[in-house]
C-alpha cells in the first residue's frame, strides 16, 4: 500500500514509518500539524508541537514531500471516544482533530493513490481513536498502520536504539528528568529511563508525557540531521517535574553511507516481533503433533428454525434467535432483522448504543459482506463486540442474539493494523464492557500485520487464542488493578476435527520466563480462574474467512459494584462433575453461575449391565439444584445439538438459542454428536 506518514518529528512516528517499509508498504508523503506562527509549544492533547521548527529538515532527510497545516482548533472533545455511537453523527469542526482531517484530505487530493496512514501510537488510545476516526471516513478511506501499538516499552526502546534510530530529548516533563537531559540521545538516557521506571513506574518510551523527542537519524533517512544551534527554554518550574523544551535554531543534513538507509537497511536493522509470543510458542510446541486434518461431512447437520425469545434481566435485556423471513434479497432480510432488533430494544427503553454484544448466525458465510453493509448503518463509534458463525437454518438466512444493558458501556475498538491483534475495521469492537462483564469478539487466526489467515491449522488455533488473550489483558486497564479480573467461560468454534487440539491449547500452562514483546506480561495465569471451555464443531465452511477455529470469551471484573473501587473483589469457584436428572445425564463444568455442560440420555432397566447411579449426597444434590436454577435464570443459554434437544427435559430457560452443530466436547472427553450441549451465562 502507498502510505502517508503522520510526522511529529519524534522517535515513534519515524520508527513506525520504518515498520511500514519493513512490511512492504511504500512511503509517498509526510503530513504534520504545527502550532501557529510564533508559538513554540502549544498545549495540544493530540499533537506534538515542540520541535516543529525542524520538521521540514526531517522530511528532506527522508526525501519525501511534506504537507504542513496549522492547528486552528482546540481540544473540545477530550473523551475516550471521538464521535458518536449513532452512525453518521456530525463532529465539531472546531475540534483540533478536524485539522488532521482537512490536512489528509489535501494530501489525498495531491496523491489520489495513497491508501494508508502511518501513526506512531504505542499506548495512547486518545490519539489512536482520533486518527482512526479521521482516516476511515469515506472521503479518505485510509488504512491506519500502527505497528508500535501495545508494544512493551522497554523492548521497543531497545529495538529503536539498536536499529540505528538516533533521537534526542527535546522536551522533559516527568519526574527525574531535568533541563540538563535536553539534547541527550535515547542511547545515553536508556539506563536512566529504565531506572525511573523501576523507581516511579515512569513510561520508558514517554507514553505518560514524561518526554518528547526529535529523530536525527533512522534507516529511512537518506541523510542524517545535525543540529548546529539550539537553546533550552524553561516552560514551567516545579519541585518534582519541571517542564523544559529545546528550541532548534539551526540544523543541517549530512551524508550517510548508502548501505545505512533504504529497504535493505530496514530489512537488516528493523525487526518485526515474532507472530507467536513466548507463551503461544510454548503451547504450540506442546500440542502441534496431535492434529489429524480430517473434515467431517455436513450431512448430519439439522436445520434450525429460529425461535425469537426476549428475556429482561436485572442489568438489561437478552434477545435470542431474532430472525426475519427469507423473502427477497439477503440485504432486505438483514434490514428487516435490524428493524426487529430496533423495535424490540425500544419496547424496553433501550437503543442500539446500549447493545454490548451480538452473536451472528448465517446460513452461509457468503453473506458476510452483505451483512456488514447493513450492520454498519446501525452502529457508530465503539460498537458492540461480535462473533459470527454459519449454521443451517430453515426459513431464514440470518439469526441474531443480542445483549443490551442499561449500565455504562465501554469498548476497545482498535482499527489500526499492528503486530498486536487483528484490526476490527468496521462495525464491531474487540471487546465491550457493560457492568462487571466484558465480552470478547470472536477471534480467528489472522496475522495482524497483513490480516491474512495463518495457514497451519494448529498454529491458527493457537494464534486465535493469543489474540483473545491480548485483548483480555488490554481490557484489564479498565479494572482497578491489572491483577484483577477473570475469564468466565469460553467457546471454541471449530470447523475441523480439532476437539483435542483446542482442549489441549486451553489446558496448557507452560511456564515462560522470556520477555514479552507486547505491553502486558502474559503468563499461564492470565485467565484468573478455572474457566470452562466448550468446543463446538460446525460445518467446514462455518467460520469467517475459512478459518478452522474461532475463540469467544467473556470476562468479569470480579466486583459486584464495578464502578466502586472499595467493592470487594471475588473470584468464583469452579466445579466439575455430573448428575442425572429426569434420565438425562449432565456432565458439567461451572465457574460460579456460568458454565458448560453436555447432556446425554441414560437408560437403565432390569437387563441393563450398568446399575443406576446412586442417589447424590445432600451437598451434591444442593449443588445440582443450583446448577438447574442457574440454567433457568441465565441471561443467555445456547443449546447445541444435531437433532436431539434435551434441555427441555430438565428445565426451560428464559433465554435460549438452539444452534445446530456437528459435535461438541468438554476438555478431557471425546467429542459427541448425540444428545446436546449447553453453554450459559448468568
Amino acid at each position: 500500500m502507498k502510505v502517508v506518514g503522520l510526522l511529529s518529528g519524534g522517535k515513534d512516528s519515524c520508527f513506525n514509518l520504518c515498520h511500514c517499509v519493513r512490511q512492504g508498504h511504500e512511503l509517498v508523503a509526510l503530513a504534520t500539524l504545527a502550532p501557529p506562527s510564533g508559538t513554540d509549544e502549544l498545549d495540544s492533547y493530540m499533537y506534538q508541537t515542540v520541535g516543529h521548527d525542524a520538521i521540514h529538515v526531517l522530511a528532506d532527510a527522508m526525501r519525501l514531500p511534506l504537507y504542513r497545516a496549522t492547528i486552528t482548533g482546540s481540544a473540545l472533545n477530550i473523551a475516550a471516544e471521538y464521535g458518536a455511537r449513532a452512525p453518521g453523527a456530525p463532529v465539531d469542526p472546531n475540534d483540533e482533530t478536524e485539522d488532521l482531517f482537512r490536512l489528509l484530505l489535501h494530501v489525498k487530493h495531491m496523491h489520489p493513490d495513497v491508501e494508508a496512514v502511518s501513526v506512531g501510537a504505542i499506548l495512547s488510545n486518545y490519539q489512536r481513536v482520533r486518527v482512526e476516526h479521521v482516516a476511515l471516513r469515506p472521503e479518505l478511506n485510509l488504512v491506519p498502520l500502527a505497528f508500535l501499538w501495545q508494544r512493551n516499552q522497554s523492548s521497543l526502546l531497545a529495538e529503536m536504539v539498536s536499529s540505528g534510530l538516533v533521537a534526542i530529548l527535546i522536551k522533559v516533563a516527568g519526574i527525574g528528568l531535568t533541563q540538563r537531559d535536553l539534547g541527550k540521545t535515547l542511547l545515553t538516557l536508556q539506563p536512566k529511563l529504565e531506572h525511573l521506571h523501576d523507581l516511579y513506574d515512569a513510561h520508558v518510551c514517554g507514553e505518560g508525557g514524561e518526554y518528547e523527542t526529535l529523530a536525527l537519524d533512522a534507516p529511512i533517512f537518506a541523510r542524517r540531521v545535525h543540529i548546529r544551534a539550539s537553546e533550552s527554554v524553561l516552560h514551567s518550574d516545579a519541585a518534582f517535574a519541571s517542564v523544559s523544551y529545546l528550541r532548534i535554531l539551526d540544523a543541517e543534513l549530512l551524508d550517510k553511507h548508502p548501505e545505512d538507509y533504504g529497504d535493505a537497511a530496514i530489512a537488516r536493522l528493523v525487526h518485526a516481533p515474532p507472530l507467536l509470543d513466548p507463551l503461544s510458542t510454548a503451547i504450540l510446541d506442546a500440542v502441534h503433533t496431535t492434529f489429524s486434518p480430517s473434515v467431517t461431512a455436513t450431512s448430519t447437520l439439522v436445520h434450525v428454525s429460529p425461535s425469537p425469545r426476549v428475556h429482561p434481566t436485572a442489568a438489561g435485556l437478552s434477545i435470542c434467535g431474532l430472525a426475519a423471513p427469507a423473502d427477497g434479497s439477503f440485504a432486505d432480510e438483514a434490514a428487516a432483522v435490524f428493524t426487529l432488533l430496533h423495535d424490540t430494544l425500544a419496547q424496553h427503553q433501550l437503543a442500539f448504543h446500549d447493545v454490548s454484544h451480538i452473536n451472528v448466525y448465517l446460513a452461509s458465510q457468503h453473506d458476510f459482506a452483505a451483512l456488514n453493509a447493513v450492520y454498519m448503518r446501525h452502529f457508530g463509534v465503539s460498537p458492540p463486540s461480535r462473533a459470527a458463525v454459519a449454521v443451517p437454518m430453515a426459513g431464514a438466512r440470518l439469526m441474531l442474539d443480542a445483549s443490551a444493558s442499561r449500565a455504562e458501556r465501554r469498548a476497545l475498538h482498535v482499527q489500526s493494523r499492528s503486530y498486536w491483534a487483528p484490526a476490527n475495521i468496521g462495525p464491531y469492537s474487540q471487546a465491550a464492557k457493560s457492568g462487571a462483564r466484558t465480552t470478547i469478539a470472536g477471534q480467528i487466526g489472522l496475522v495482524p500485520a497483513s490480516m491474512a489467515l495463518c495457514t497451519d491449522a494448529v498454529e491458527q488455533t493457537v494464534l486465535a487464542l493469543q489474540h483473545a488473550r491480548r485483548i483480555v489483558l488490554a481490557t484489564r486497564e479498565w479494572n482497578y488493578s491489572h491483577a484483577e479480573g477473570y475469564v468466565e467461560a469460553a467457546i471454541c468454534w471449530i470447523a475441523r476435527d480439532l476437539h483435542t487440539v483446542a482442549s489441549d491449547i486451553w489446558g496448557a500452562c507452560p511456564q515462560v520466563d522470556e520477555p514479552h514483546p507486547h505491553q502486558h506480561l502474559d503468563d499461564a495465569s492470565w485467565r484468573g480462574s478455572d474457566a470452562p471451555l466448550l468446543v463446538v464443531q460446525v460445518q467446514p465452511d462455518g467460520l469467517p474467512r475459512g478459518a478452522v477455529a474461532e475463540w469467544q470469551l467473556t470476562t468479569n471484573s470480579g466486583r459486584t459494584a464495578p464502578n466502586d473501587p472499595d467493592a470487594p473483589y471475588t473470584c468464583p469457584k469452579s466445579a466439575r462433575g455430573s448428575c442425572t436428572i429426569n434420565n438425562i445425564t449432565l456432565t458439567y463444568w461451572t465457574n460460579g453461575t456460568c458454565g458448560a455442560a453436555i447432556l446425554t440420555t441414560q437408560t437403565h432397566d432390569a437387563h441393563s449391565a450398568a446399575p443406576p447411579p446412586p442417589a447424590p449426597a445432600a451437598a451434591a444434590a444442593a449443588a445440582h439444584a443450583d446448577l438447574i436454577a442457574a440454567l433457568r435464570t441465565a441471561s443467555h443459554v445456547r443449546q447445541f445439538h444435531a437433532g436431539q434437544q434435551l434441555l427441555e427435559h430438565i428445565c426451560s430457560p428464559a433465554a435460549l438459542t438452539d444452534v445446530p452443530a456437528l459435535a461438541w466436547s468438554l476438555p478431557g472427553a471425546a467429542p459427541s454428536s448425540s444428545g446436546s450441549a449447553v453453554f450459559w451465562l448468568c
